[in-house]
């Protein structure tokens, strides 16, 4: 700072001209102890701020947690737990008919059961992971899905109609292919279980601006436009649709998947009749 004597009153003496200055002096030390002290309650307070956001967004995960799985408990075992009470039914001194008949409502039963709790410990696990941009492993999604293509053999029966523009350049995203694949082998499979009669899927994989997308189109059951963001919750489909194949997790999986790997997943239909489009967008990696 400029010494602020030139300014002071000429009939101040030098002693007391001193005294000014050092008072002068101070007061901007003690100010820039205020500045300081006031610049870390600040970043304390920003601190406090950001934990506080993921605390609520780790209780935000936990509440959906518990709500799905109460549903998943509530509603979607009772299906295959009620192919159980056969049990009660069972004769031992029935003819072998119909002993053979029981058991395999028992083992029907059973394996639903079993896909049950599996796809839903899976669900759950991937609802709890938070995304992460930090994965190592980097994944060719379009190498993933054409190989995913091939190894489907549901796609290559004579009712099916399949249509794929897949990028011949690496589509390259953070992630593992198995779990990529898990993604792109359940939207065919939705697709080829909505439609019913005219079995046409169209897959296409590009890279457009920063993001890898996967498009997935049938020409199947479809659905009411509004509903779109209901798909990528558990147990809808089930609902919605009066079906009662499957676990109704499958794109909810889907989804989460594709958000703990930062991405993002939509589903758009032009009404029921009119068929669905499935559209995932994960952030692209560049090795240049």
């Amino acid at each position: 700072m400029k010494n602020g004597a030139d300014h002071f009153p000429q009939d101040l003496t030098g002693k007391a001209r001193d005294d000014v200055q050092t008072q002068i002096d101070l007061i901007h030390s003690q100010m820039a102890l205020y500045a300081r002290d006031l610049k870390r309650m600040v970043n304390a307070e920003q601190q406090k701020t950001l934990a506080l956001a993921e605390a609520n967004a780790r209780l935000a995960i936990l509440d959906r947690l518990k709500t799905d799985f109460l549903a998943f408990i509530a509603h979607e075992l009772r299906t295959p737990l009620s192919g159980m009470v056969v049990l009660d039914l069972l004769d031992p001194h029935d003819d072998p008919q119909s002993l053979a008949e029981m058991i395999d409502i028992l083992r029907c039963g059973y394996e639903r059961l079993e896909g049950f709790v599996e796809k839903g410990l899976e669900y759950f696990k991937w609802l709890a992971t938070e995304p992460s941009m930090h994965q190592t492993v980097i994944s060719d999604v379009a190498a993933i899905a054409r190989a995913t293509l091939a190894s489907l053999p549901e796609l290559h029966a004579q009712e099916v109609i399949l249509e794929s523009d897949i990028s011949l350049e690496p589509c390259l995203v953070r992630g593992e292919g198995q779990h990529l694949a898990r993604v792109v082998e359940i939207l065919i499979s939705n697709a080829l279980k909505f439609s019913e009669t005219e079995k046409w899927v169209q897959v296409r994989v590009g890279m457009e601006k920063g993001r890898v997308w996967v498009r997935v189109a049938d020409h199947g059951r479809g659905f009411a436009p509004e509903m779109g963001s209901e798909l990528l919750h558990p147990f809808t489909i089930a609902h919605i649709m009066n079906h009662s194949r499957g676990t109704g997790l499958s794109l909810a999986l889907a989804n989460a998947i594709i958000t703990a790997h930062g991405g993002h997943m939509s589903a758009t239909s032009a009404g029921v009749g009119h068929g669905a489009t499935f559209m995932v967008e994960l952030p692209a990696v560049s090795l240049l």
